[in-house]
């Protein structure tokens, strides 16, 4: 009996660091795997309808992952890499041209109530020395960044579409494999996966969705208030959109300006009342398109939201959906396993 516990304690610990090694080597591409697998989930009422068609899984899989690939990720690329090399030249030529800090400190005066905020004129102009010091080194190191990484994510976003295209011809498969082998009754796994899809499915749906609408009252904005570089701002804003409580604030700031300086205060004021309107539209877009997924307080969502973003990036926004109703999922599920430990008492 002894023998027998010390080849299983062995047997655990050889389990554990096979394990870690295991978690070290595939950490770097989990992000990717993660990214190729809602993909995949994304389209699998695609591949389904194909599959009742007698088309071959292999063949069905293709398609999908081809379709995912030319509808979504080469515009979003291409889309996101035109946007940042117009915002270099648009910095590129702020940085050589430039606006005077003492004609928009005039301007800024000369709106009503403002100016009472600011008694003094030279704290004023080096708050906006600051601020634009501060926004040209951000997006410089945004758009540098990205471009010295794109090898990176050229790799990342290939290992993802690989990811999207097995797990739609063998997912199933996979899934058979590895269900047994998780300790949980089999109506906790059924619970626990379809949290895990419709998660992932509408977390994904209501970011497009939001970050969409936001950009499109911008673009309307800068139409109707006549503001120029619309589609740079359109790009701009459908990017920064997928950003927590900064937002499209950035774009329509920039266009607030622009029209300060262009002596159009009234325009001005319309360009600030777009962005409150940009700003509830996420408010509004967001639920509606996420409704009927786990009952999370806002608050926990955007703790949660902030974490995955600073912890996996961009893609946090999809992650940190996940993560959270993953752990409430199991926090529903816990209280049957809790009594027959005993630890209910």
């Amino acid at each position: 009996m002894k023998l027998s516990n010390n080849l299983s304690r062995t047997f655990l610990a050889f389990l554990i660091l096979v394990l870690l090694v295991n978690l070290a080597l595939l950490a770097p591409y989990l992000l990717s795997l993660f990214l190729g697998w809602m993909l995949a989930m994304l389209m699998r009422p695609i591949q389904s309808r194909m599959l009742k068609k007698k088309i071959k899984a292999h063949w069905a899989s293709l398609v999908s992952t081809l379709i995912v690939t030319f509808t979504l990720i080469i515009p979003v690329g291409v889309f996101t890499a035109l946007t940042i090399q117009s915002l270099g030249k648009v910095f590129k030529a702020a940085g050589t041209e430039g606006i005077s800090k003492e004609y928009l400190v005039l301007k800024i005066e000369n709106i009503p109530l403002v100016s009472r905020f600011f008694d003094d004129r030279e704290a004023l102009m080096e708050q906006i020395q600051s601020f634009s010091q501060g926004a040209v080194q951000l997006v410089t190191t945004f758009i540098s960044t990205n471009l010295g990484n794109a090898p990176e994510v050229l790799l990342q976003i290939t290992l993802a579409l690989l990811t999207c295209y097995f797990v739609l011809v063998d997912g199933k498969k996979f899934a058979d494999w590895i269900t047994p082998k998780i300790p949980l009754e089999k109506s906790h796994k059924e619970h626990l996966a379809k949290t895990l899809v419709d998660t992932a499915v509408s977390s994904f749906w209501a970011t497009v969705a939001a970050a969409a609408v936001q950009a499109v009252v911008v673009l309307i904005a800068f139409i109707v208030l006549g503001v120029p570089m619309k589609t740079l701002a359109f790009g701009m804003a459908f990017i920064f959109a997928w950003l927590p409580i900064v937002g499209v604030t950035p774009v329509w700031v920039a266009g607030l300006i622009y029209l300060l300086v262009s002596h159009h205060s009234g325009g001005a004021i319309a360009m600030a009342g777009f962005g409150v309107l940009a700003s509830l539209a996420d408010n509004i877009v967001r639920p509606w398109v996420i409704r009927g997924g786990a009952d999370i307080h806002p608050l926990v969502s955007l703790v949660v939201l902030f974490g995955a973003i600073r912890f996996f990036g961009i893609i946090g926004v999809f992650v940190g959906p996940v993560i959270i109703a993953t752990l409430i999922t199991f926090l529903e599920l816990w209280p049957k396993p809790m009594k027959e430990l005993g630890l209910d008492t």
